[in-house]
């Protein structure tokens, strides 16, 4: 796919080039794909854990609630989430973990603390990690996952495979070069207004559609 090949892209390129975030013309974009949005339906199954990491402030964490969502007013603009409109970031973990020998207490840290994605630097820094369990089964999405992910993980891999097929019959091609282009974004660290535009398109896409929530292969450790 090149960027020249779909309109909606070059516009949203446009606004990564130039630093110039353009809420209404996102928007306008989205809409405009109607019900023809080419994303992936992932179930997040009951009793499945996931691990979230906080980082700690002043002191210790005193209350559970303290380790959930944060309050509306403390809700910046992150990857998956728009100012004032708090998200439950947590790492979620498949059985590649166990072949790889991976450490998801590292994984879930990296995704939060910036002192350890800082090459060079040395310091010291409290965080709080909690693992919470699914009660019910949540039912998420993912964009048209990245081939920009270098060590993603075996299940994304077959999973991607599985859906190209599906996405094919039942989307245009323009909708899947787009979204998978956001899929790319997402893959991406964070650069010019990238977060502006990840956050509104995963917050359109929760607001007007049978969503959840949205899942997305771990930036930091480049989709592993």
């Amino acid at each position: 796919m090149g960027i020249g090949t779909n309109k909606s892209i070059q516009m949203v390129q446009k606004m990564l080039d130039t630093n110039v975030f353009e809420r209404d013309l996102l928007l306008q974009i989205l809409k405009s794909y109607g019900e023809n949005v080419a994303v992936i339906p992932i179930m997040l199954l009951a009793e499945q854990k996931v691990l979230r990491t906080r980082p700690n402030k002043d002191d210790f964490f005193g209350c559970i609630h303290e380790l959930s969502y944060p309050p509306a007013e403390f809700a910046r603009t992150d990857r998956a989430s728009l100012e004032g409109k708090p998200m439950f970031y947590a790492s979620a973990f498949t059985k590649d973990t166990e072949i790889t020998n991976a450490f998801p207490r590292i994984v879930s840290a990296l995704e939060t603390i910036q002192l350890l994605k800082d090459i060079g630097v040395s310091g010291v820094k409290v965080m709080t990690q909690s693992v919470w369990m699914v009660n019910e089964p949540i039912h998420a999405f993912a964009f048209p996952f990245s081939d920009k992910y270098k060590r993603a993980c075996s299940e994304i891999v077959m999973l991607n495979k599985g859906l190209n097929e599906s996405l094919r019959m039942n989307y245009s091609n323009e909708s899947i070069e787009f979204f998978t282009y956001i899929g790319d974004l997402m893959a991406q660290p964070q650069t010019s207004c990238l977060y502006d535009i990840t956050a509104t398109c995963v917050d359109y896409i929760l607001s007007n559609f049978n969503f959840e929530g949205v899942i997305y292969p771990s930036v930091p450790v480049e989709g592993d």
